[in-house]
């Protein structure tokens, strides 16, 4: 995404999709022709009814917080062009936002197992934290770029959250479970922009941190209360 908005800004917004066109063509041979066919084993159909519940809940929670990251980070261009930065460096920017991305991953990747709880406290906490920095300090150029990073270092790990504590419930089979996260997750961002489109149109550009920070308030929230899908040890 951030080198495609780099190529568009300097090419024109036709020519990334050209690229990307292109480049899914590519992968579609490479994976074809490259990797071995695996044979497919079915999954048994039990599975545990008390967990549907904690399915739920993690389905809810990861709703929430992909609304309220979406309602901000749809626009996050806009609002760092509006703090000063040039269109030319938007790209380069969020492409930094996804190296910070992978150091959340990688914190993520080494507490998951050990305690999925603080984990997934620490993660929403950090973008909550971090977006309603951007919220008081926009358009404060450092300001935004130092809350920005932070955003995206806090929210690099929390899809891998969702999908880990998902399949965790033992409600359905895996890939039921994750197709959970990941309907969920699509609403979300779909959600997410909506809001934020709206509140842009009628409240203003100022007021998409701080509905950000409170949905996802409410996906922290529903994750500490909910023991059995968020416990503190596996």
């Amino acid at each position: 995404m951030p080198l495609s908005t780099s190529l568009g800004t300097a090419a024109g917004w036709r020519v990334p999709f050209v690229v990307l066109a292109a480049l899914s063509c590519l992968t579609f041979v490479a994976v074809y022709r490259l990797l071995p066919r695996v044979e497919y084993t079915p999954h048994t159909n039990r599975s545990d009814r008390g967990g549907r519940g904690a399915l739920v809940a993690v389905s809810a929670s990861n709703l929430l917080t992909f609304l309220g990251h979406f309602t901000a980070y749809t626009f996050i261009s806009l609002l760092l062009l509006t703090s000063g930065v040039s269109p030319a460096f938007v790209g380069p920017i969020l492409l930094a936002c996804g190296a910070c991305g992978l150091i959340g991953l990688w914190w993520v990747g080494r507490n998951l197992d050990r305690s999925p709880r603080r984990t997934a406290a620490v993660a929403l906490g950090g973008v909550i934290v971090a977006v309603a920095i951007l919220g008081i300090s926009w358009p404060i150029l450092v300001a935004v770029l130092a809350a920005t990073a932070l955003w995206s270092a806090a929210f690099g790990g929390i899809p891998s959250i969702y999908q880990a504590t998902a399949v965790r419930t033992h409600a359905l089979p895996p890939e039921q479970a994750g197709a959970w996260v990941n309907a969920t997750a699509n609403v979300g961002i779909g959600g997410g922009a909506a809001i934020g489109a709206v509140l842009l149109q009628s409240v203003g550009l100022a007021s998409l941190p701080w509905v950000a920070a409170a949905l996802v308030a409410l996906g922290l929230a529903v994750a500490m209360t909910a023991r059995k899908a968020f416990p503190r040890s596996v």
